[in-house]
């Protein structure tokens, strides 16, 4: 293959090596509709989501396309303008098609194809804890396909700037969506002045409404709101422009943690909250606090010791965004105290707190060379020592540049050249001397080549560090050396390094198949992650990085590579297989769910062993405070302990009741309910029991057998908390009555009121 010359090219530094360019990635595709025939002039919108603060997440448009008359199109991104992303999500429109969508890893060139189908409708109300009607609520809709692909659910979040999954209620509440496809589950974000914001979403259950649901109900309580101010403590001083983060308690979702900025004295106000506990977090400071509907949770004040804070701006005063902040503690001799980063926010401001020592503070800016995976960098550390709250700017100048240059050649011992390496270049500071600021720049830039080459260009004089190290995996040991650069001069130089055996780091080792499972035979995932990239996986080893690990797939198998050493190991039992399931209560943390023994693994996955373990569900929640399920689907009717295959519940009402056979009022419950057995039965209504507490379940048994209970009797196991809080079940006993599509129309009511309920089901049905 012909090689040819790569240029790197940017206003101060110019590297070229002979090699194979650094090309973007690029996703192509074809969009057909339901028959498979092309769909030309559909318009594509290619959505990077990226990952905020909190864990939450971001659409950011990054490209738009029409097909083409075969319904082709293609999307090219340069490597390095990537950010801190989850991946890319692309959407299709058309008219008279149902949206459409795919989802690419951007982990290299992809292949896609999006299918336009047939759009159907979601319907319903808005309405607020009255039942009347809520106008001008935005509702935006999050689609999930009731099939998984890959390692997680197909999802759409109809966020902004995304526009084709937003709505607004009319006067009487009422919205409707015309271009939903027909294989989706739905949740919905809905929010209203004054009101509280609601996502439908709830922990562990799948999506609430389905494609084709006309009668949603979505009700809107009384807002909530916080209102306070941020001080220095001693001072009692408001602190200007700083970022609070609000996380929920009562929920795992991202639509639920929320941020806000203080105004110039200090003060902050948040509203849009739903009842519950939340979590104020302002650096190392955490304050709890409960939130009423239709109230004002006021007079919050946080006190911030050592509140350091500043703006970084450029040459012309611009605002440096995403520059890196860094305070260490000065204390000569002794090992220093590293507060940690920060970066600047979209106007150039930061802010530490909870600093109360001694300090030093640095920046670092970092600029991303085009067309290639390589960045430049300029550090700016001020040497003076700082106590207490201080205001600290930083004003960067025009990066620095030159007439030097720096080429050479890379081989190894054997005087082959190596092929893919980084060239490192900075400039050679004095660290020790405190008499003037620190200024270093740096030069980052990965290589592919086919002779070992590199060149660099516009360098400033000086003293320089070069270093030449290996790019993926362990090829062979770094190389560095000092050298110095004169104005219009070129310094040629041959570093030689020692290649290492691939096999030392790099080697995977056989695939060896196993499967988790929870204990009642479901795939051991969660349904829907706490955070955007939460896996349940497996570990072993002492080392974290992923040949030590494997992550569990959508029908809860898992990969594991192991040398033959590594096997023997097992056998010995020098090592095991740990299984970790991601914390609902700890975020970006996973705790140990089980061991996976060695034995059960095989190199045939159909032959591969099973370990079941428990839902861990840890309750972040009181049940008390759950989202009402009037307008939405049924739960999942698997969680409630039944084998539904011996009766027939299809265009069949359900009424479900969870219950408690160690409290009387639960008892007498069932009693009743048993007494119109045969009312039940000539209406055609199933009736489904639910033993909700831990019990024995002999005990429950008997008592059901002496009172000739005819009904279906399920019961919660390990997970009852989870269970009560996926149905809304706020007391016991407590009855849900749901209509022949299985969507709920009452919960929460007397016995009493059964028939009244019945009637008004069966009338809406007629």
């Amino acid at each position: 293959m012909g090689s040819k010359c790569a240029h790197i090219l940017s206003l101060f530094l110019t590297i070229a090596a002979l090699g194979q360019q650094n090309r973007p990635l690029i996703c192509a595709g074809k969009v057909v509709d339901a028959q498979g025939r092309s769909v030309a002039e559909a318009k594509i919108a290619a959505y990077e989501i990226v990952r905020g603060h909190v864990d939450n997440i971001k659409l950011r448009l990054i490209g738009e396309r029409i097909t083409q008359a075969n319904g082709t199109f293609t999307f090219e991104v340069v490597p390095g303008s990537i950010g801190r992303h989850l991946g890319a999500i692309l959407v299709v429109s058309r008219q008279g098609y149902a949206i459409g969508w795919a989802n690419w890893d951007m982990k290299g060139d992809a292949n896609v194809s999006i299918d336009l189908g047939e759009p159907t409708r979601l319907e319903g109300r808005i309405l607020d804890e009255m039942g009347a009607p809520i106008g001008d609520a935005e509702i935006r809709a999050v689609l999930f396909r009731k099939k998984v692909s890959g390692r997680i659910r197909d999802w759409l979040p109809g966020i902004a700037p995304l526009p084709y999954l937003v709505v607004k209620s009319d006067s009487m509440g009422r919205f409707q969506f015309t271009n939903i496809p027909v294989d989706v589950d739905i949740d919905l974000l809905v929010s209203a002045k004054g009101r509280a914001t609601i996502y439908t979403h709830r922990p562990a259950a799948k999506p609430r409404f389905t494609a084709g649901q006309t009668d949603v109900r979505v009700i809107l309580p009384p807002e909530g709101r916080i209102e306070g101010t941020v001080v220095e403590a001693g001072t009692g001083k408001g602190i200007p422009n700083v970022t609070l983060t609000v996380v929920s308690n009562s929920s795992t979702t991202f639509f639920d943690n929320l941020l806000c900025v203080s105004g110039e004295d200090g003060t902050f106000r948040l509203g849009g909250l739903r009842a519950g506990n939340y979590v104020i977090v302002l650096g190392s400071h955490r304050l709890n606090v409960w939130i009423v509907s239709g109230e004002v949770t006021d007079d919050v004040v946080l006190e911030c010791p050592g509140v350091v804070q500043g703006r970084v701006t450029g040459p012309d005063g611009e605002p440096i965004v995403n520059a890196e902040i860094q305070i260490r503690e000065y204390n000569p001799g002794a090992r220093s105290i590293a507060a940690p980063n920060v970066q600047t926010n979209k106007q150039g401001y930061y802010m530490y707190t909870g600093i109360g020592w001694p300090y030093t503070v640095g920046c670092l800016r970092r600029h991303e060379l085009p067309n290639g995976r390589g960045y430049r960098s300029h550090y700016l550390g001020l040497r003076q020592v700082r106590k207490d709250s201080q205001t600290v700017n930083f004003k960067f100048e025009v990066f620095p540049t030159g007439t030097a240059g720096l080429s050479g050649k890379v081989t190894d011992q054997y005087g082959q050249a190596v092929r893919d390496f980084r060239v490192d270049i900075r400039n050679k500071v004095d660290w020790k001397d405190r008499s003037k600021d620190v200024h270093q720049y740096v030069y980052k830039l990965s290589l592919s080549t086919t002779d070992g080459t590199f060149e660099a260009g516009a360098l400033p004089a000086g003293v320089h560090r070069i270093g030449i190290y290996p790019i993926e995996g362990i090829d062979f040991k770094s190389y560095s050396a000092e050298v110095t650069l004169e104005e219009g001069k070129s310094v040629n130089i041959n570093p030689q390094v020692v290649k290492t055996p691939a096999a030392a780091g790099v080697q995977k080792g056989m695939p060896y198949y196993g499967r988790i499972l929870f204990d009642d035979g479901t795939p051991a995932v969660p349904y829907f992650p706490p955070w955007p990239d939460a896996r349940t996986h497996v570990r072993w080893g002492r080392s974290v990085t992923s040949l030590d690990s494997a992550d569990v797939d959508h029908e809860g198998y898992f990969t594991a590579y192991l040398t033959r050493e590594k096997h023997t190991s097992f056998y010995a039992g020098k090592d095991h297989m740990r299984i970790y399931f991601p914390s609902h209560k700890n975020r970006r943390h996973s705790s140990v769910a089980g061991i996976f023994p060695v034995q059960l693994l095989s190199l045939n996955k159909s032959e591969a062993g099973v370990v079941k373990i428990s839902k861990p569900f840890e309750p972040t929640v009181d049940s008390r405070n759950a989202l009402p399920l009037i307008g939405g689907a049924l739960p999942r009717l698997g969680d409630l302990g039944i084998d539904f295959s011996r009766v027939d519940i299809k265009d069949k009402s359900l009424l479900v009741c969870f219950w408690d056979m160690a409290q009387r009022p639960s008892r007498h419950c069932m009693i009743q309910l048993a007494k119109q057995a045969d009312y039940f039965e000539r209406e055609g209504v199933i009736v489904v029991t639910v033993q909700a507490s831990k019990a024995d379940e002999a005990k429950v048994n008997e008592w059901v057998k002496k009172h000739n209970i005819p009904f279906l009797v399920g019961r919660v196991r390990e997970d009852a908390e989870e269970i009560r809080l996926a149905w809304a079940v706020k007391s016991l006993p407590w009855l849900i009555l749901a209509d022949s599509k299985h969507t709920v129309r009452a919960e929460g009511f007397a016995p009493s009121e059964l028939n009244a309920r019945m009637k008004e089901v069966n009338k809406e049905e007629e």
